[in-house]
């Protein structure tokens, strides 16, 4: 709201205190042109580059950037599963969170749906070793499983309460998986998912999400 009102002194402040906050939040954050060209090389899909650094600077392979996320996380969004595969083998930190609280999984399935082919074999390997799956991230991938379990642990889980926005419903229609949408539903959450836009000064209700998307609304 500081830069809508021209206020770009104060908007500079913040984004340099949010940037202390995240430096904060995480202790492997290095900032160095080493690390800045190993994620650079990730992000460019270079993994040869990407390996030859690590071979002269192994100890970056527990590091992160300035957003707190890892190479490996890197690496799995760009879809470069060969080298997330030898990643891991090399010991890299698959349970490290963002300060967000975001693991690699949930990265790559939550910044690109549809999963192209290289992010869903990558999220697939970080399935299979283990990597742990957030309700949402389930909720993509469809795992109807985890869902139902979620919803005997905490019954009152799926409901909408005007306030706190659940975005499941969402997620499992941008992914297309009907039989996911049909069980959100069942569960109680609603299409509308109306929540408090809490950034605003008035605290005004948004809602409508979940049923533009599944309309076609949501693409517009």
């Amino acid at each position: 709201m500081a830069e809508e009102r021209g206020l770009n002194g104060i908007v500079e402040i913040m984004r340099k205190e949010d940037e202390k906050r995240t430096l904060a939040a995480c202790e492997n954050i290095e900032i160095s042109p080493q690390n800045d060209a190993l994620f650079a090389a990730v992000v460019g899909q270079d993994a040869a580059e990407a390996l030859r650094i690590l071979d002269e600077r192994p100890e970056l392979l527990s590091a992160c950037r300035r957003h707190g996320d890892s190479v490996l996380y890197a690496a799995v969004c760009s879809g470069l599963y060969n080298l997330v595969h030898l990643l891991l083998e090399c010991g890299a930190d698959y349970p490290h969170l963002t300060p967000s609280g975001a693991s690699a999984l949930d990265g790559v399935v939550q910044s690109s749906i549809p999963l192209n082919k290289g992010c869903l074999i990558a999220a697939g390997i970080l399935l299979q070793a283990e990597c742990d799956v957030i309700l949402g991230t389930a909720s993509i991938l469809g795992d109807t499983i985890q869902v139902q379990q979620a919803a005997l642990d905490h019954p009152g889980r799926f409901a909408n309460d005007g306030v706190g926005r659940l975005v499941l419903l969402q997620r499992a229609i941008e992914a297309d998986n009907v039989e996911m949408v049909r069980l959100l539903l069942e569960l109680g959450c609603h299409p509308d998912d109306e929540h408090a836009l809490v950034e605003y000064e008035n605290c005004t209700k948004s809602g409508g999400e979940p049923y533009d998307e599944g309309s076609g609304l949501g693409t517009i």
